[in-house]
């Protein structure tokens, strides 16, 4: 993985942090300003999305999503506001949630090429970020709603050398 070239990758790691037990998370409030929101607000509608394809996806929303908060400075006073350690897995599913105009391909094809994860696994949080911005429907459950032939994408989208039977639109 070091030997990624990919400004967006090297800063997505930059922000990791590393827990006593060795376990790595990112803070979402670093992480929206990695992805260039300009507004929590904006970024807060992202990770309920990303959130929601977690629950649909089966995994544990409280272990990828732990929400925390921290003090921070507000001109004269201070104010608790609402922060997340992230894992990577939410990490990834808000990259893929994320606003089209914010979305930062760079980071995912980074992580898939470094082989962070593996095509069933690009595939499965492929089909939960569906499953988070289509009501807990899948590719193959899209496909269907919307008469999609097979070969026939949701959305227009980059090749990234998958293999055929991973892709998550060939689900």
């Amino acid at each position: 993985m070091s030997n990624l070239q990919a400004k967006e990758y090297k800063d997505f790691e930059k922000i990791k942090k590393i827990r006593e037990d060795g376990t790595e998370y990112w803070n979402a409030r670093e992480l929206s300003e990695v992805l260039q929101y300009k507004q929590w607000r904006n970024f807060a509608k992202v990770i309920d999305r990303a959130k929601l394809a977690c629950q649909n996806s089966g995994k544990d929303i409280d272990y990828d999503f732990a929400e925390v908060s921290k003090i921070v400075e507000a001109g004269a006073l201070q104010k608790k506001v609402v922060d997340y350690e992230l894992s990577r897995y939410a990490c990834y599913l808000i990259v893929q949630n994320g606003d089209i105009k914010q979305w930062n391909q760079m980071l995912l094809e980074a992580a898939h090429n470094a082989g962070v994860i593996t095509n069933q696994e690009y595939a499965e949080f492929q089909n939960s970020g569906y499953m988070g911005l289509y009501g807990g429907l899948t590719v193959e459950d899209i496909h269907k709603r919307k008469k999609l032939k097979e070969k026939e994408k949701m959305r227009k989208e980059k090749s990234y050398g998958l293999d055929k039977g991973a892709r998550a639109s060939n689900i």
